[in-house]
């Protein structure tokens, strides 16, 4: 279970100069609806323009290819659930997965 007011962010690289992208598998999702919020965006910048995804709200979500080798993941919270937890994986152009993490990041 996570606290309330809590601003988390996260960036995700590739090792430098590799190609390819990031994919984000969500393996589990429980927030407060309209309270607590996830976005996901390519980029090192945290902007509205390059955000792809914000969620708020409980349910089954699939996965998210960001053809980027750079992404951020932002988590804002103004009350108490149980979080989230998300498979990461980059791909190289030639198609091989490197892991980054299959952890409950909150």
């Amino acid at each position: 279970m996570y606290p309330s007011n809590l601003s988390c962010i996260w960036l995700i690289q590739t090792a430098s100069g590799n190609e390819g992208f990031i994919s984000v598998t969500f393996i589990n999702f429980a927030v407060i609806k309209d309270k607590d919020y996830l976005s996901i965006g390519y980029g090192r910048n945290v902007t509205m323009e390059s955000t792809v995804l914000r969620l708020t709200h409980d349910g089954k979500l699939n996965t998210l290819i960001l053809n980027s080798t750079t992404a951020w993941v932002t988590f804002v919270t103004l009350s108490n659930s149980w979080g989230f937890e998300l498979d990461l994986q980059v791909r190289d152009e030639y198609g091989s997965v490197f892991k980054i993490s299959d952890k409950q990041f909150v």
